[in-house]
């Protein structure tokens, strides 16, 4: 548990999704960003119960000061797109795959030597993001509406005439 639990705060600092472009940010933002080495600021969906937990310790371990930016993954995906020009947020921590590759342009790749030790279905090949928690998709069939012989066995079933109006 403590090996998973280093893991995720590594995850956070140095596999996030860095919301920012290789330009220095502007020390003056109004309080918001980080401006200084001693802050990260972090731009994350996660419930308020997982920040709090993780981001103590990660400040008790490091001495880092982590400002947090609680807001939905798509309110956040917007923020990083209007920031481009002068991000305010240094890592983004959370949200899907899918939602972070329509953004992938407003993100820096890093590619850590710890990739080693992750299967790379895990991240984006152009590193510009790392999952750090994988949640499963499940498919639910009605087996009183669907026949044995038509049951589908992947997403990709579910576009066969079959299923064509349901």
């Amino acid at each position: 548990m403590q090996k998973a639990f280093k893991l995720i705060l590594t995850l956070l600092v140095i596999f996030g999704l860095v919301a920012c472009t290789s330009e220095p940010k502007d020390d003056d933002s109004n309080g918001e960003g980080s401006g200084s080495s001693d802050t990260l600021t972090v731009y994350s969906p996660h419930p308020a119960e997982t920040i709090n937990l993780l981001v103590k310790e990660f400040q008790d371990e490091t001495g880092i000061e982590v400002d947090i930016v609680a807001a939905g993954t798509g309110e956040l995906l917007k923020r990083v797109e209007s920031e481009a020009k002068n991000p305010l947020g240094d890592v983004l921590w959370g949200g899907g795959a899918e939602s972070l590759a329509a953004f992938k342009e407003y993100f820096e790749p890093y590619k850590s030597d710890a990739l080693a030790d992750m299967a790379p279905n895990y991240y984006a090949e152009d590193f510009t993001w790392v999952g750090e928690s994988p949640l499963p998709m499940v498919m639910m069939v009605n087996t009183n509406l669907v026949d044995e012989s038509d049951m589908p066995t992947s997403w990709s079933d579910l576009t066969e005439d079959v299923f064509k109006g349901q």
